[in-house]
């Protein structure tokens, strides 16, 4: 009994001893475990998440702040969150890129959210470097349980197999929108299917994506797959490994992403309790068919280990100077020419070779860039059969279009495409002045902007008409160089020179000449400070250009020649910078003003958009018609070859060229170079001529000028007549040659014709309209051949108001030619807008001014040239210039709607005013009127058949489609071993 009471007083005493210890000690222990962790936190979280996540959240003692305004960028770096927790792929938006810098991004199961959009799971897929295969798997205990296989999976499989389901044991079910494969234990694969990492080995069950990726794995989904398994998987290009985390260092963040929701298991253990994951990670049974063991043992570990991770990055971060290790330049320039560094360090000659990519698809302005990577990986993709190696873009593009580049040359290592980055400075400077302060602030701001996003390190806040986002993938290794300026207006460079005489730059990498005006130094200094900034936080330093076009070149020119207010020659001509010479002769930006010093800089080259048609003095300076190629008399040649005559210091790139495959010619070239006019195999030709004489006169290179035709766009001969121009985007004017150029055609999908009259009683059987973003279509069937020769003509009213009897516009003539005449008060290349009584014998031609008249420096002037619109062209409309088609009995006809005074079909406005204007007009002067309507009236042999209208739907949105032009198959085939 004794020792009984003593053991109980033992106990006694121990109890009561633990019970102080826990009332002294407790609070302590509680005080320091209930204090936050030092970790800034934001979560873009959905509306519902599981008990597990909420004990994560109170386990780490982190608040979600992503509701608290965050200053983006430039500003102190605690207010961007340490840890961003994407819990919800449909809450995500661009602005997110500008919470990114120096941060950690944790993400899980974010691909499989069906309310999610694909530009979200784009974004999704741009953060954490993983790419959607499309399907999801999910492994199940029981194939026969229906509460572990949804009803749309059996439904699926009766759809897709035609059977019903009777499958049972473990199994383990991929599956998409339109495939479902099932693989069974035991016959598909050994033993269970397993989740590994860390040297874990766990069976797992439920859910998770299948993605690829190019970063480093930290587990995966495993199943020992047999010969029959493996064949199933190989089928839908699968293997028997699925990644199950991915772990993703970039120089803006971390992040990490996770292909399960571990973050759901229910693990059933309240959040208070204290020390309760250390007994969990120790446990002996884990209820079976969950993730539990896996949760505790490698998952919480991992959230640990990435928080700490988090403290640390922020720290580093803090860091304001760090030591940057000088590189070699990638690309230099030596004895005139751009050369490459090889894989073994030595370098050797590289010839430019590449185009420009305007993103202006149908409906965008040049500034509503697409933001889907899928896009920019298309046309990267297509850059690959075209045998090119070098893209120029002009501004700084969406982050998703320097990942589609990253992702392309890492898969084609062999053969990369290089990159040439514009730096767009603001147009329309105030008072004219490059050099103001605010002007230069901004256009700095820009420089410093560009240069990290080629380097993938920054986070750009939300700007309008600019980009934005973060850049966090770098493509600096395939860079070649940085593109300063554009094509600087005459009178503004005449402007900075004339108010900063005395600005003289004097700079780390160039300078300007003794011999250099202001803009010159400006585009110096602009240069330079690219360079400086690159260099300082990369240790690297690109090639520097200045863009620079014919206007400003250095020549004089003979047939550039101005008349004083007396109507004599203007004897200043030949001196330049004369405030009263014409406009392509009137100033010069020359290059050869600007020094460098080449032991601290890899070199500078020039820029020069140089195309066949324009200026005029490329059509009417004597001395360039003396220039032969293997093709005859060719004065594009002539041009390249006395600009690069005097461009003595550096190399000098064609950053563009090109032809456009427009309807109409803007621009008439004596060697049929054409300002538009040209057709696709037209295309090809020219831009090979003029490849093979950019290489034989010594430049570094050309771009061809453009990837896709961009509607946005417009040219002198068409502007006046788009209105409103705001507007001009959402439809695409055949006539213009700007918005052809492209060697992708993009154009208005064709709609399905209405028919308006059918009888085959008659020669003329049948009748019908349609239109669609690009053209009015008509089709006239006939009983014969023989009887579509005979006289049709079709009067066209494209606005008919309340007047009982309106006045045709134009009238067509149908028979073995095809012509479209004007009424004369509705002649618009004549500045006439409003039609007026008069018979259809006095209709007239519609005859458009391609050139001006120009005088020449002896006096002589060169007439002007105009072309007739009126005469329709004939033949297969795979050829861009043709308007009518005959084969057979039929007539097809597609009718540009420029042509008819239709100024912007979109919100059906034609041109309709009772004013005579110049011609040219000014832009969105002209009167306009609503037209819901288009009527027609249709003569055979002189006889009526049939009075229609055709009514005309507004639109916002276009429907459009693209292909290669005719001419990118030749191009192919050209730059396969063009210069190398």
């Amino acid at each position: 009994m004794r020792k009984a009471i003593i053991k109980c007083l033992q106990i006694s005493i121990v109890f009561v001893t633990l019970l102080l210890v826990g009332i002294f000690v407790g609070p302590v222990i509680y005080y320091f475990q209930s204090q936050p962790i030092d970790l800034n936190v934001a979560v873009l979280e959905g509306n519902l998440h599981s008990k597990s996540y909420d004990w994560l959240t109170a386990h780490f003692k982190w608040s979600n702040v992503s509701a608290k305004p965050l200053d983006p960028i430039n500003t102190k770096k605690e207010t961007y969150p340490d840890l961003i927790w994407i819990d919800d792929s449909a809450r995500l938006n661009v602005d997110l890129g500008t919470k990114l810098h120096n941060n950690t991004l944790i993400g899980e199961y974010l691909l499989a959210n069906e309310y999610a959009s694909p530009v979200q799971k784009e974004q999704v897929a741009y953060l954490f470097n993983v790419e959607d295969t499309g399907f999801l798997g999910k492994s199940v205990a029981d194939l026969s349980d229906p509460a572990q296989v949804p009803s749309p999976i059996r439904e699926q499989y009766k759809h897709i197999y035609k059977k019903d389901w009777h499958l049972y044991g473990s199994g383990l079910i991929i599956f998409s929108d339109t495939q479902l494969l099932i693989l069974q234990s035991g016959e598909d694969y050994a033993g269970d299917f397993y989740w590994t990492g860390d040297q874990m080995r766990q069976t797992y069950y439920g859910y998770f994506e299948i993605i690829s990726t190019s970063e480093k794995v930290t587990s995966q989904f495993h199943l020992d797959a047999t010969a029959l398994g493996k064949n199933k998987l190989k089928n839908l290009n699968l293997e028997p490994v699925f990644p199950a985390s991915v772990e993703n260092h970039r120089s803006l963040y971390a992040s990490y992403y996770f292909t399960s929701a571990l973050k759901n298991t229910s693990i059933h253990v309240p959040y208070y309790y204290y020390g309760v994951e250390g007994l969990l990670k120790n446990k002996l049974i884990y209820d079976r068919y969950t993730s539990e063991q896996i949760y505790w043992q490698w998952y919480l570990p991992k959230i640990q280990s990435i928080v700490k991770s988090a403290i640390v990055q922020r720290q580093s971060a803090s860091v304001t100077e760090k030591t940057v290790t000088p590189l070699e330049p990638r690309f230099k320039i030596q004895d005139h020419k751009v050369l490459k560094q090889t894989v073994d360090g030595n370098y050797e000659p590289f010839f430019i070779k590449g185009v420009n990519l305007g993103t202006a698809v149908p409906g965008k302005a040049f500034t509503e860039f697409p933001q889907d990577i899928s896009t920019y990986k298309l046309w990267l993709t297509q850059m690959k059969s075209l045998n090119i190696n070098t893209l120029r873009v002009y501004t700084l593009l969406p982050p998703t279009f320097y990942k589609a580049l990253y992702d392309y040359n890492n898969e084609n290592p062999q053969h990369p495409i290089y990159l040439l980055q514009e730096i767009w400075p603001e147009e329309n400077p105030k008072d004219h002045n490059y050099l103001l302060p605010e002007y230069n602030a901004t256009y700095k701001k820009e420089i410093e902007y560009a240069v990290h996003a080629i380097h993938g390190n920054i986070s750009i806040p939300k700007r309008s008409y600019r980009a934005y986002g973060a850049y966090a993938y770098d493509v600096s290794p395939y860079l070649i160089g940085y593109l300063v300026g554009r094509e600087l207006e005459p009178d503004e460079v005449i402007a900075t020179n004339n108010l900063n005489p005395k600005y003289h730059f004097e700079g780390q990498y160039l300078y300007g000449e003794a011999n250099a005006s202001p803009t010159e130094s400006w585009l110096a200094a602009s240069c330079d400070y690219a360079l400086q900034v690159e260099n300082k936080a990369y240790g690297h330093t690109a090639l520097v250009s200045v863009v620079n076009w014919p206007t400003l070149d250095p020549l004089s020119h003979f047939s550039e020649t101005a008349l004083t207010p007396e109507g004599t020659i203007d004897t200043k001509a030949p001196s330049k910078g004369a405030i009263g010479l014409t406009y392509n002769d009137k100033v010069v930006v020359d290059i050869n003003h600007i020094g460098i010093h080449p032991d601290k800089m890899p070199g500078l080259f020039g820029s020069y958009h140089i195309y066949p048609n324009y200026p005029d003095f490329m059509n009417n300076d004597p001395e360039y018609s003396l220039y032969k190629d293997d093709l005859g008399s060719f004065r594009y040649g002539g041009y390249l070859k006395a600009f690069m005559a005097q461009h003595s210091k550096y190399p000098a790139l064609v950053a563009e060229y090109g032809i456009s495959t427009s309807m109409v010619t803007a621009h008439v070239a004596p060697n049929g170079n054409n300002h538009g006019g040209l057709s696709e195999l037209a295309q090809g030709k020219e831009i090979i001529r003029m490849s093979r004489a950019i290489e034989k006169e010594g430049y570094a290179g050309g771009l061809i000028f453009e990837w896709i035709d961009e509607w946005t766009k417009k040219t002198w001969t068409t502007e006046p007549y788009m209105i409103p121009y705001n507007r001009h985007m959402l439809w695409h004017n055949a006539m213009d040659p700007e918005q052809n150029y492209g060697l992708i055609n993009y154009d208005g999908l064709t709609k399905p014709l209405v028919t308006y009259y059918e009888n085959t009683s008659t020669p003329l059987t049948r009748i019908q309209a349609s239109t669609d973003a690009t053209y009015l279509n008509l089709v006239l069937t006939y009983s014969s051949e023989s009887a579509a020769q005979k006289a049709t003509e079709v009067t066209i009213n494209t606005y008919t108001g309340s007047e009982s009897s309106p006045i045709p516009e134009f009238v067509l003539s149908l028979g073995r030619q095809a012509e479209l005449k004007v009424n004369p008060g509705y002649n618009w290349t004549k500045g006439k807008f409003r039609a007026i009584p008069a018979k259809l014998s006095q209709y007239e031609e519609l005859q458009l001014i391609t050139n001006g008249e120009s005088l020449l420096k002896n006096g002589n002037r060169i007439a002007p040239i105009q072309i007739s619109l009126s005469q329709l062209k004939t033949g297969p409309f795979e050829v861009d210039q043709n308007q009518v088609y005959r084969k057979g009995n039929t007539i097809t006809l597609r009718l540009p709607y420029g042509l008819l005074g239709i100024s912007d079909p979109s919100s059906l406005q034609v041109l309709m005013d009772t004013k005579v204007y110049p011609v040219p007009p000014l832009a969105d002067t002209i009167g306009t009127v609503k037209s819901t309507r288009l009527s027609f009236g249709t003569y055979y042999n002189g006889a009526l058949i049939k009075n229609f209208s055709h009514d005309l739907t507004p639109w916002d949105e276009v429907d459009y489609y693209s292909r290669p032009k005719a001419s990118f198959n030749q191009l192919s085939e050209f730059f396969k071993t063009f210069g190398e």
